[in-house]
């Protein structure tokens, strides 16, 4: 979720606040999903009231700033490649036909 938010330059959550986040539970406490929520702050949307938290080290909403622990490059490689697939089974419309197989 923190490569998501980090993709669409929202800096307006936090995961130990449940800020502009929901927990979804499934049948127990051990499937717990993150979903974020509330995208207004993202850099592509550049509302005019947005005011960043002291603690981000950007002065402006358009800049993308990672908001998690610091990691090594190969802890995000699967996320990174995880999303590069998506790209590419978009672009190359893979992916519409997928949802839309697994939809009838």
């Amino acid at each position: 979720m923190t490569m998501f938010q980090y993709l669409i330059g929202n800096t307006d959550w936090s995961v130990p606040k449940l800020h502009n986040i929901k927990l979804l539970y499934h049948d127990s406490l051990a499937s717990v999903k993150l979903v974020p929520y509330d995208f207004d702050f993202c850099c592509f949307v550049n509302p005019p009231y947005t005011k960043l938290p002291e603690i981000i080290a950007i002065k402006d909403a358009r800049e993308r700033y990672y908001r998690d622990n610091c990691r090594e490059l190969f802890e995000l490689q699967i996320t990174i490649n995880h999303f590069l697939n998506k790209k590419r089974a978009n672009i190359s419309g893979d992916l519409c036909r997928y949802t839309f197989n697994k939809a009838t």
